[in-house]
């Protein structure tokens, strides 16, 4: 798992980031599921994305959580979408949590609600992080905003330390452009780390 992304899910708040993490979600897993929904709102039934059907409801469900007690939220969302969704049939749950054992939840909503369970905690985000492009954009952008959000806040000097927008968006830029020119077997993480060396590096002088 890339540090910088591992450091950025354990920094993830319930209270703070969770459309943070949803965003996150349907830009890692768009390159996997061509087909994925985004889908969650206010009252989105518990479901924050699906595959799409023609059907009249989706069969495939993914929800997003930060929340730390995962085997409780997975039991009470399988019940919810069996009332809001009697269709589906599958739960993709996406957790930055690590979710120890969860084979174990897997064979009881199989059994009590006819439910196929799909985990994919913070150790299945790390290890597949940079298995396609989406993958990877996507955990490099969350690790670039958590970590800087993470500088700012535990800085007194955050501003001459942090990231500015200018800088920021010099760094997009960068990639941006590295990513259009670099050939297919180039190290995406390494082409993050030279962006966000030179956006750093844009306004260096001799005393700073």
């Amino acid at each position: 798992m890339p540090g910088g992304f591992e450091r950025a899910l354990t920094l993830l708040d319930a209270q703070v980031h969770a459309k943070r993490f949803e965003d996150f979600c349907n830009s890692y897993f768009s390159g996997e599921f061509p087909e994925l929904r985004p889908y969650g709102g206010q009252h989105d039934g518990g479901i924050d994305a699906f595959l799409w059907t023609p059907l009249r409801d989706p069969r495939v469900v993914l929800q997003y959580s930060l929340q730390h007690d995962w085997r409780d939220k997975i039991r009470k969302t399988v019940r919810r979408l069996k009332v809001s969704t009697p269709a589906f049939e599958q739960l993709i749950y996406v957790t930055n949590q690590r979710a120890d054992n969860w084979l174990e939840v897997k064979r009881s909503v199989l059994d009590e609600h006819g439910v196929v369970l799909d985990v994919r905690d913070s150790r299945y985000l790390g290890t597949h992080a940079e298995d396609d492009d989406a993958r990877a954009a996507a955990a490099a952008s969350l690790a670039a905003d958590l970590l800087q959000e993470e500088g700012a806040s535990s800085s007194p000097d955050h501003a001459r330390r942090g990231l500015s927008s200018r800088q920021l968006g010099s760094t997009l830029l960068y990639l941006e452009m590295q990513l259009r020119d670099a050939s297919q077997d180039r190290n995406l993480t390494k082409l993050c780390i030279d962006g966000l060396v030179l956006g750093v590096l844009e306004q260096a002088a001799p005393d700073s």
